[in-house]
């Protein structure tokens, strides 16, 4: 009898149990997985990155905020999620096979699904996408911008080009929208 030994496989790119934070740098990650993944919060200053990845390009339980930089994410799943994403600069360009940019809580979309509306509302981490600078262009099979919260587009340049299916939009938010 020969025991097999355990193989702790990982395909994500960059893994945090807690926080990432990148200020700059140059990224060129290609992941069976999630390429950025955070049980915490996922925070971009700066940086160049080219993201090819079978799930999240860049994925945060918590908040994802972007506030420089130039992130390339030609395929993936799904571009940009956390509880809130934000985005105030940089230049951001998303091709996914679903979503571009998803905001929901940090559950699995089985689990999401079961959650009532109403007790999303007045959470510590309220759910929401807000652009408020930066170049965005997103190229959805599914919903451009995918918020089971509120959406706020306040500045930047934003292009969305998604899928013509009838349970598909480029916007798609279950709270309210705001846009100055």
């Amino acid at each position: 009898d020969e025991e097999e030994e355990a193989v702790d496989f990982n395909s994500k790119g960059l893994k945090a149990r807690g926080e990432i934070l990148i200020r700059g740098g140059v990224f060129s990650l290609d992941t069976f997985d999630d390429a950025i993944h955070a049980n915490g919060n996922v925070r971009i200053d700066g940086g160049e990155f080219s993201i090819s990845t079978g799930d999240d390009g860049i994925h945060a339980d918590g908040d994802v905020i972007i506030s420089g930089g130039v992130v390339s994410i030609p395929v993936c799943y799904e571009g940009i999620e956390g509880t809130s994403v934000t985005i105030s600069g940089g230049e951001i360009s998303v091709t996914a096979s679903d979503d571009c940019i998803n905001a929901a809580p940090g559950k699995s979309a089985g689990e999401i699904e079961s959650v009532p509306k109403t007790s999303l509302e007045g959470s510590d981490n309220p759910i929401f996408v807000r652009i408020s600078g930066g170049t965005v262009s997103l190229d959805a099979e599914g919903d451009g911008i995918d918020t089971n919260g509120d959406l706020y587009l306040e500045g930047g340049a934003v292009t969305i080009f998604s899928a013509s299916y009838i349970e598909d939009a480029a916007l798609d938010y279950d709270g309210v929208a705001i846009v100055t």
